[in-house]
């Protein structure tokens, strides 16, 4: 597959728009360009997580973690915003059989639980699934599983909060979701305030319109759209460009 960064080609025919790109191509340079001083003067080491989970970015200096551990590395405010998402989905998953795609640690698959019939959590990282399994006992049950390799258990709803961002075939995972149950919860920062140029743990840069465009060619029928502001938890309807991140509920 192609870099994320180029444009269409025979084999790929939803990628990264060129306006796009270089927009945010814009953004990093003015960002290095306001903080290039401040940068001379900071500490680059990572203190918090470790280096496999809080990266520095190596020009911005921005420290972005790959995922929140709740009792190890999961700072309020950013725990907060996380946490909504999941609430924000109790009203969909009410009595029903789960699948939460890319779960991480596993606390959000245990809060699902609360509501939901039945929650299984995904993900290829077994080090995250072992954490899961021994963190959070007898509420959702964890599996090591690829979603982009490897076919998905169906459901009645599958979640997928801050996975697709980090995936380097985004395509194929989408198809996974849509083809594992009919309602798709899914959460995607937006590239403006975390794109790869940003975060070193991402690597799509889709707007949003190229994501629903992605979900529809993957089944998706119909897709209702919410966000969170960068300085709020809540869930709003709409995905107003300079949102923090949007949420989509997707339909097939």
């Amino acid at each position: 597959m192609t870099s994320m960064r180029e444009h269409n080609g025979p084999n790929q025919a939803i990628t990264t728009p060129v306006w796009y790109s270089t927009l945010l191509k814009a953004e990093e340079l003015a960002i290095r360009a306001t903080f290039a001083r401040r940068l001379r003067r900071r500490d680059r080491t990572v203190s918090l997580g470790g280096a496999a989970n809080r990266v520095r970015h190596p020009t911005i200096g921005h420290v972005a973690a790959e995922r929140l551990i709740p009792g190890q590395d999961a700072p309020g405010r950013e725990m907060e915003q996380h946490v909504a998402r999941y609430a924000w989905a109790f009203r969909y998953v009410e009595g029903r059989r789960v699948l939460d795609v890319g779960c991480g640690a596993g606390y959000g698959s245990f809060l699902l639980s609360w509501v939901a019939q039945h929650v299984e959590g995904i993900d290829r990282d077994p080090a995250a699934i072992a954490h899961a399994a021994a963190s959070y006992p007898g509420g959702a049950e964890y599996s090591v599983v690829d979603g982009t390799t490897e076919a998905l258990h169906s459901a009645d709803v599958a979640t997928c909060f801050e996975v697709l961002e980090h995936v380097t075939e985004p395509e194929k995972l989408c198809r996974a979701l849509m083809s594992a149950a009919p309602v798709v919860l899914l959460s995607y920062p937006n590239p403006l305030m975390a794109g790869p140029h940003l975060n070193p743990h991402h690597r799509v840069d889709w707007p949003l319109a190229v994501l629903r465009r992605a979900l529809s060619a993957a089944g998706a029928i119909g897709c209702e759209t919410f966000h969170q502001r960068l300085g709020s938890s809540a869930v709003r309807r709409g995905a107003p460009p300079w949102a923090a991140v949007w949420l989509l509920r997707v339909t097939r």
